[in-house]
């Protein structure tokens, strides 16, 4: 061995705080957008990183926001808290400490998680009872008629007919005062023979389950 060598001791000039944020700003990560992606509150990553740990709240949520920290800026959680409980006295928890890093659980991400599940089921409750009400609707209600001829419900008229028109569902048959009238595609169109007074005239839609529609026209004539 070499007379008057002696081996020297390499020790980091940077201090703990000094170490999160030297790797920080190697990420190119501002405070204020690691606390938006950590949920770890400003003032807490503030003073990790200038060492006033006796700001920082009582275990076992101090070491949580270290390890927190320490893993989304890509460094040794182990080592960093090892470090942290040496430099703010706190007893090291084992279990913590020999945790793999790759089963690490977060809090946070877990409540984002079943939050996305609550709002997924809702939206699907939601859509679900919007589709069971539309179908129980369209059960209930009958088949769609519009009359186009008579414009009006009262008229008053001097002839011997009346045309009768309008639109109903092409799946639905249409009477006129009981009789059944032929329709294309939606469309019908008839003549009916009035009685001189006051004629009453029924239009009925009824579909394939026997829900009807009705609309009812009083007709004078002179």
């Amino acid at each position: 061995m070499i007379s008057g060598f002696k081996k020297k001791l390499i020790v980091s000039k940077l201090s703990f705080g000094q170490t999160l944020k030297k790797a920080r700003k190697r990420k190119g990560f501002s405070l204020k957008f690691v606390a938006q992606k950590t949920l770890i509150r400003l003032i807490h990553l503030k003073d990790l990183e200038n060492d006033k740990f006796d700001e920082m709240p009582q275990e076992p949520y101090g070491s949580f926001f270290v390890k927190k920290y320490a893993q989304y800026l890509g460094l040794s959680t182990k080592k960093m808290l090892l470090w942290y409980t040496r430099v703010a006295n706190i007893v090291p928890n084992e279990k913590e400490l020999n945790a793999p890093q790759e089963l690490e659980f977060s809090f946070f991400g877990f409540l984002r998680s079943r939050l996305r599940v609550i709002l997924v089921g809702l939206v699907l409750i939601v859509a679900v009872t919007s589709f069971m009400a539309y179908e129980v609707a369209g059960m209930t209600q009958g088949p769609k008629l519009s009359v186009v001829e008579p414009a009006q419900e009262e008229s008053v008229i001097n002839a011997s007919t009346f045309k009768v028109a309008g639109v109903v569902d092409e799946e639905a048959s249409v009477f006129v005062d009981g009789e059944i009238i032929d329709q294309n595609k939606g469309s019908f169109e008839c003549e009916v023979i009035l009685q001189k007074g006051m004629n009453k005239i029924v239009i009925e839609a009824k579909d394939n389950l026997g829900k009807s529609t009705i609309k009812i026209y009083q007709i004078l004539r002179k």
